[in-house]
C-alpha cells in the first residue's frame, strides 16, 4: 500500500473513533520476515523507499506526520528471512531458510522506532504451505523452530553479546565438531537437535546429519 494511502486510511479510522480514543503508534512486520536493516536488499525491493523495516518506518512515519498522526513504531523481528529465501515480497508462509531475529532492544538508531520486539511466536506455523511438512496455521511446527534456532541472530546464540551487535560466537578450537557417531542403543540427537557444546550432557551423535559446532557452547545436528 502506498504510504500516503495508508496514512489516509489511519486518519479516517481515527476520525470515526470515539473522541477519547488515543493512538500511541503502530506495530510493523508482525508475522512477516523483513529484516530491520539491510545493506543488501533483495532485488524485488528495487525502486522502493522501504527496502527494510527501518526505512519503512521512516517513510510511513513521514506520511503520518503530515496528517498529525503518531510516528512511533515497534518492529517485529521474531522471524527474519535469510538472503535469497524469497523471490517476491508477497511470499509469507513458513519462509525457509529463516532465523530468529535480533533480541528486544530500544537502541534502534531510528527516532521513529521505539523498540524491536518479537510478536509472532517463532514455532507457530503460518499454515500448510511454505516449508515442507508444515501443519495447520497456529499449530506448533517443531522442524521450523529448530531451523529458526540454527539460523538465529548472533546475539541470541550461546555466547552472543546480547547487545544488538552482529559478531557471531567464537568457535572453540579445542572442541571442534566431530564426525557423526552411533551411540549404544541408538540414543542420538535428531536432525536440528543439540549434540554438543561446553557443559552439554546429552547425546553427542546424530541420528541424521552431522554434529556441527556453531560456537563454544552449542553444536547441532545439521
Amino acid at each position: 500500500m502506498h504510504m500516503c494511502t495508508a496514512a489516509a486510511e489511519v486518519q479516517t479510522i481515527m476520525q470515526k473513533a470515539d473522541s477519547n480514543a488515543k493512538l500511541r503508534g503502530f506495530s510493523s512486520n508482525v508475522s512477516n520476515y523483513n529484516p530491520y536493516q539491510t545493506n543488501n536488499p533483495p532485488s524485488y525491493t528495487a525502486g522502493s523507499p522501504s527496502a527494510d523495516e527501518s526505512r519503512y518506518a521512516t517513510s510511513l512515519g513521514n506520511a503520518m506526520r503530515e496528517r498529525g498522526l503518531p510516528t512511533n513504531f515497534i518492529i517485529d523481528q521474531g522471524r527474519v528471512a535469510q538472503n535469497g529465501a524469497r523471490k517476491e515480497w508477497g511470499e509469507w508462509c513458513n519462509i525457509s531458510p529463516a532465523g530468529f531475529g535480533q533480541p528486544f532492544t530500544t537502541n534502534t538508531n531510528n527516532p521513529n522506532v521505539d523498540a524491536i520486539v518479537w510478536v509472532k511466536p517463532g514455532g507457530e506455523s503460518d499454515g500448510q504451505c511454505g516449508m515442507s511438512g508444515a501443519p495447520v496455521a497456529g499449530a506448533w511446527f517443531d522442524a521450523y523452530a529448530q531451523m529458526l534456532t540454527q539460523n538465529a541472530h548472533p546475539d541470541i546464540r550461546p555466547g552472543g553479546s546480547g547487545n544488538g551487535g552482529t559478531n557471531p560466537s567464537p568457535t572453540n578450537p579445542a572442541n571442534p565438531p566431530g564426525p557423526t557417531q552411533t551411540a549404544p542403543g541408538g540414543n542420538c540427537a535428531p536432525m536440528w537437535g543439540q549434540c554438543g557444546g561446553q557443559g552439554w550432557s546429552g547425546p553427542t551423535c546424530c541420528a541424521q546429519g552431522t554434529c556441527t559446532a556453531s560456537g563454544q557452547w552449542y553444536s547441532q545436528c545439521v
